[in-house]
């Protein structure tokens, strides 16, 4: 679910960089999720790629491989024609499995010394 060994690769294993971070990614991914559900709803592919853009580095950064590697097919995947369901299934996939992976990063910030 995590790759924490990315996260301190990327940070030079300095807490106080990991935890700004952790930070910045619990304060914006949220909010790109519910951009990515909006665009979906309303059958915006160019909004939802636009979403899954801005989504996939947060999500490389804090080692969320997998789930990086989703967004960025679904960054890549075409619009048009009949594949609205590939958006689907990504959609849904990234989904399900955000929630537990933002949960577990929460739990590995609280491990973290530093500013809370």
């Amino acid at each position: 679910m995590l790759d924490l060994a990315h996260l301190r690769e990327i940070s030079g294993n300095d807490t106080v960089t990991m935890l700004e971070v952790i930070d910045v990614f619990l304060e914006h991914a949220p909010t790109l999720m519910r951009e990515l559900h909006d665009h979906h709803a309303t059958r915006d592919g160019n909004g939802l790629k636009r979403a899954a853009h801005k989504l996939k580095p947060m999500l490389a950064y804090v080692g969320m491989t997998s789930l990086h590697a989703r967004a960025v097919q679904l960054e890549q995947a075409e619009i048009g024609g009949g594949n609205w369901e590939q958006f689907t299934g990504l959609v849904q996939s990234i989904s399900a499995d955000f929630e537990p992976a933002r949960r577990a990063l929460v739990a590995y910030r609280a491990t973290l010394t530093g500013p809370k």
